[in-house]
């Protein structure tokens, strides 16, 4: 029975490809029966290899330019007897899929310096068990509760998101209801020759204050004559 080994880089376009037309190659050299796939984190559905990865195998009398790239996706994951990322990341991606999948899992320079024994690497490794065991253990008591909280803020962004296109709406629909008021009123106040608001004097010097408040004191006495004129 073949055992089955999963490249996983990005895009699907560059690393994990390579990495699976190498393979392939060494092992039908060897007469191994390996079945070789490879997958993206954040990959499109068949998108071509690279130019330059197509070009870097050709030097090598590998052929490339058939590849067509895959999402990485729970199924694939779990067919797979031996997961293998191009680095940490793409690893911590496959993890947060399938927790289940901690003890196969491995970068490809992992996996290179486990077979070699590094002891930081097997400590490395012996954590990253351990993490995907509290994984599993969060997702069977609260994983539930997380999926619904998940799909709850979804929500709320797609009614936040109507929310918003609705206001905007209204809001266009007001200023166009206001456009030729506001029109009159503001080639008004600019042939009046002044504004009709007092000015501020926030940051200016004392000399601004005082153009200010003779300002305010000129419109008051013409208020208080206003009043007198209205009680007469």
């Amino acid at each position: 029975m073949k055992k089955t080994i999963l490249f996983v880089c990005t895009g699907n376009t560059c690393r994990s490809p390579m990495a699976e037309a190498i393979l392939k190659e060494m092992v039908r050299e060897k007469g191994e029966g390996y079945e070789v796939i490879s997958a993206g984190t954040s990959a499109g559905e068949g998108e071509p290899a690279a130019g330059e990865a197509v070009r870097a195998l050709e030097e090598e009398g590998i052929v490339l330019s058939g590849h067509r790239s895959r999402p990485v996706t729970g199924e694939l994951l779990d067919r797979a007897d031996l997961v293998i990322t191009m680095t940490r990341g793409h690893k911590e991606r496959v993890l947060e899929m399938r927790p289940q999948a901690g003890a196969k899992t491995f970068t490809l320079k992992e996996f290179s310096a486990k077979m070699k024994g590094d002891e930081k690497v097997e400590r490395i490794l012996e954590l990253d068990r351990e993490e995907a065991q509290r994984r599993r253990d969060f997702q069977a008591q609260k994983g539930q509760e997380e999926q619904r909280l998940l799909a709850r803020r979804e929500q709320l962004k797609r009614d936040l998101r109507e929310v918003e296109r609705h206001l905007f709406e209204l809001h266009e629909e007001k200023n166009a209801l206001l456009e030729d008021i506001r029109t009159e009123r503001d080639l008004l106040v600019e042939e009046r020759g002044r504004k009709l608001d007092v000015s501020d004097p926030f940051g200016g010097s004392l000399k601004t204050y005082q153009a200010t408040r003779d300002e305010i004191r000129s419109e008051l006495e013409n208020l208080l004559q206003g009043l007198k004129e209205e009680e007469e």
